[in-house]
């Protein structure tokens, strides 16, 4: 077994994308937690530009029924979606922060994650304007990535990492 130097460390290095989920909802403890992460990821220029918007219930059947794939959260019960401002140059950029902090947030307390682009076009798409109206999101704000959070049924191997990704000088 690795021996990891902190626990920080251990949650990213045994952090893996979880694609099945018990019916356990999450607490509001655990919900406050992850969000915490997101809400104090940072951000460039400190603009805090993104925004985050967690669903689950009916909020979260109606988006999956609008898309047509109830299957995208795995069984899980909470799905939190990123809008950022579309007119600052690195929305992208705080969004990938923002789900990476929330993904590692996730595995620190016991819980499972899978960061999932698969909604992207439905929520920038000819339904973009119906969901950001429901979920109180400004116009010039534009979805950009989503998480699925929740109690993992079973463990996930880690896979092998292609080798000469790292490259010191």
């Amino acid at each position: 077994m690795t021996k990891y130097t902190n626990p920080t460390m251990e949650a990213i290095l045994t952090r893996r994308s979880i694609r099945a989920y018990s019916d356990e909802a999450l607490t509001a403890e655990e919900l406050k937690d992850i969000l915490d992460s997101a809400e104090w990821a940072p951000t460039a220029r400190n603009e805090q530009e993104t925004m985050f918007i967690s669903l689950e219930g009916p909020a979260l059947d109606e988006l999956l029924a609008g898309f047509g794939n109830p299957g995208a959260v795995y069984g899980a019960k909470n799905l939190i979606l990123i809008y950022a401002r579309q007119s600052f140059p690195y929305f992208e950029i705080d969004s990938g922060i923002a789900v990476q902090s929330m993904a590692l947030a996730a595995k620190s307390i016991g819980l499972g994650s899978v960061i999932v682009g698969c909604i992207r076009e439905y929520l920038r798409g000819s339904e973009a304007d119906k969901w950001k109206k429901k979920f109180g999101v400004p116009e010039d704000y534009i979805f950009t990535i989503g998480i699925v959070i929740g109690h993992p049924l079973n463990d996930t191997p880690p896979k092998d990492r292609n080798p000469g990704r790292v490259v010191s000088f």
